[in-house]
């Protein structure tokens, strides 16, 4: 096993295979009625630009730069559209949302 330090896939060696990441995903705007549990993160674990869609796309970009076979990452609620539309513009072949038993989208499954 082999740890490297960089932002996104910046330090991954090539090949790439499966991309898993529970990257920051929430809006900053949705700050004040984030649960009371959440109060000792720090906002960088929570928090990501462009509506908390900033990370992801920047990553499914890496990823598909690099030519990995398949992409999944936790999303947020509601986050799910905008992303497949995103992933697909990208060059991703397919782009799906699997929803949480509560029924909000949850996360991304982008594929070669």
């Amino acid at each position: 096993m082999a740890f490297h330090e960089g932002s996104l896939l910046e330090a991954v060696p090539d090949p790439l295979g499966l991309v898993v990441a529970n990257l920051p995903y929430v809006d900053p705007a949705d700050e004040p009625g984030l649960q009371r549990e959440l109060a000792f993160e720090p906002a960088s674990a929570l928090f990501a630009p462009d509506r908390g869609l900033a990370l992801s796309a920047e990553l499914l970009a890496q990823a598909r730069t690099r030519k990995a076979p398949a992409c999944l990452l936790e999303i947020g609620a509601g986050q799910g559209g905008e992303l497949c539309r995103r992933a697909m513009g990208l060059g991703w072949g397919k782009a799906m949302v699997h929803q949480d038993f509560a029924g909000h989208d949850r996360v991304l499954i982008a594929l070669a």
